[in-house]
């Protein structure tokens, strides 16, 4: 499995490696909605520092998008936060923020986990150890 959730006290840490692809995004997606713990999420944090290469198409991320924006109804408080410094999940996370339209969820980019950390206690006061 080319990705691992981690489960945190008011979010989910999801780290992403080797080849990333978009049926691994939705499937990393669907984990979460169907558990009863995602309306009590506040952030997603989504580590791409170890992904190797993309596979990746504008369908599979159309997809991602539909599914957020739905789940957005239900948690309309979550933000992401995406750590990446590959230029293709740079990319990727700037269609998504682009085609997610109205949706509540704030999305940033990050290059540092620690960064994205800053950014999600700035929002919610979360403390990280």
């Amino acid at each position: 499995m080319p990705y691992e959730a981690i489960w945190e006290e008011k979010g989910i840490y999801w780290k992403y490696k080797g080849i990333l692809t978009g049926d691994d995004l939705l499937q990393s997606n669907i984990s979460i909605y169907g558990d009863s713990r995602f309306d009590k999420l506040r952030y997603q944090l989504l580590d791409m520092l170890d992904v190797e290469s993309f596979d990746v198409d504008t369908e599979a991320m159309e997809e991602v998008t539909a599914m957020d924006v739905g789940a957005s109804q239900t948690n309309p408080r979550l933000i992401v936060a995406v750590v990446a410094t590959h230029a293709q999940a740079k990319r990727l996370v700037e269609l998504y923020k682009n085609t997610t339209g109205s949706a509540p969820w704030e999305t940033e980019i990050f290059e540092s986990v620690e960064e994205a950390r800053v950014w999600i206690t700035s929002k919610f006061g979360i403390a990280f150890e």
